[in-house]
């Protein structure tokens, strides 16, 4: 749920999982209330009642069309970066259907007075959550990540859950000034050329540090060290190796995140036809899907 000075608002994943769990229930959960969506892509189509768009909607897991009609979305276009408040019902006809009401760039909505380009940067020019929002969805994941093995762990009495969540969520910080996004075509910046993200990363939270009075010096080097260590090898950018309970979580979660991602970006983009994706880089292979349903 995001939560709104109005009130709750589900995204696609907790809508489709009432939807399929029980029509009942979904009624109930529906409550004329509206979602909001992130925009993947939008076509301008001209239709019978006038101009509307195509989008592609959906959130961290889930992606659905849905119609934007040009009258209604306010004055921003649905491109790829926007987010979309939108209706969305169910009748026995269409099923489950979405329809844009109202269309927002994320600096709107972002809180971005800590660390701005947060919810705007990507987590990679190609590899893994390589697109708008990318960041922040894979420190989110990270961080679910990270907590569920804690929660499995023996160690876990000895584990700081705290700085676990802080180190998912700022592990890869340096990305805000690593790449550009202009024109939603990612590429390095000078700084992202000339020291890469986990650098950058450890010089901006030793500098928010800085400016906190009492911050404890252990959790600080801690911290720091999670920043450093979480591509898990110097061969691999870091120039460090893990040597804390929360940074070896770190390094396995966040790479655990970021191969799921790249696994699903390659399916996304395999016919059904297919059992095998394209080439993968990061996995040095191709990758098996086996047999999957055919589109009617």
């Amino acid at each position: 749920m995001i939560e709104g000075k109005s009130g709750s608002y589900p995204i696609l994943s907790e809508i489709l999982r009432e939807y399929d769990a029980s029509s009942d229930r979904f009624e109930n959960f529906v409550n004329s209330k509206q979602g909001f969506f992130f925009v993947f892509g939008a076509k301008k189509v001209e239709g019978s009642r006038g101009p509307y768009y195509d989008c592609m909607v959906g959130d961290y897991k889930n992606r659905k069309e849905a119609k934007a009609w040009i009258s209604e979305s306010g004055c921003l276009e649905p491109v790829a970066g926007t987010v979309a408040l939108a209706d969305y019902l169910v009748d026995d006809r269409f099923g489950l259907s979405i329809k844009i009401r109202r269309i927002f760039s994320i600096e709107l909505i972002s809180d971005d007075g800590v660390c701005p380009g947060f919810f705007e940067a990507p987590a990679a020019k190609m590899y893994h959550h390589a697109r708008i929002g990318g960041l922040a969805e894979h420190s989110l994941s990270v961080v679910r990540y990270a907590l569920a093995l804690t929660e499995v762990s023996d160690s876990r009495a000895n584990i700081d859950r705290d700085l676990v969540v802080i180190g998912g969520l700022f592990h890869d910080i340096g990305k805000v000034k690593t790449y550009t996004t202009e024109a939603f075509e990612f590429d390095y910046s000078d700084d992202g050329y000339l020291e890469e993200h986990i650098s950058i990363g450890a010089r901006l939270i030793d500098l928010e540090i800085s400016s906190i009075e009492g911050f404890p010096e252990e959790t600080r080097r801690k911290l720091i060290h999670i920043v450093l260590s979480h591509h898990g090898e110097v061969q691999f950018g870091s120039p460090v190796t893990p040597k804390t309970r929360e940074s070896i979580i770190i390094w396995l979660c966040d790479n655990l995140d970021s191969r799921l991602d790249n696994f699903e970006t390659h399916a996304l983009m395999t016919s059904n036809e297919s059992k095998w994706t394209d080439f993968s880089k990061m996995f040095q292979s191709r990758l098996y899907l086996g047999e999957r349903k055919k589109c009617d």
